[in-house]
């Protein structure tokens, strides 16, 4: 069975605020704001055909003028749990629009 987890992981010193600006997300040590998908044989999330990446992203940007001011580190995780082969797809304009709110991607597979 293969596991995809998503995690987008923002510290900030108001992640409760975060929380409720993005509507989505929980606090972890009071600084750091968590918002963890994970697909799997079990469930799939559909984002009206968008992927995952997408979905976050569209979220930061509409709420960017709100929330830039209260992000001081963005970090979009992708853990990959899979049995044989591994493939990872970023379009440029995910690349484009990850650069242009100064998002680190980290890719795990295991």
């Amino acid at each position: 069975m293969e596991t995809l987890i998503y995690d987008l992981s923002i510290e900030s010193k108001n992640a409760k605020l975060l929380v409720d600006i993005l509507g989505v997300g929980n606090v972890l040590n009071n600084i750091n704001f968590e918002y963890k998908i994970i697909l799997n044989d079990d469930n799939n999330f559909s984002f009206s055909d968008k992927s995952v990446l997408d979905h976050y992203l569209d979220l930061l940007e509409i709420n960017w003028t709100k929330i830039s001011s209260l992000c001081d580190k963005i970090i979009i995780w992708v853990n990959y749990d899979f049995e044989e082969q591994c493939n990872i797809e970023l379009t440029a304009n995910e690349m484009c629009r990850m650069g242009a709110l100064n998002i680190t991607y980290c890719f795990s597979a295991f």
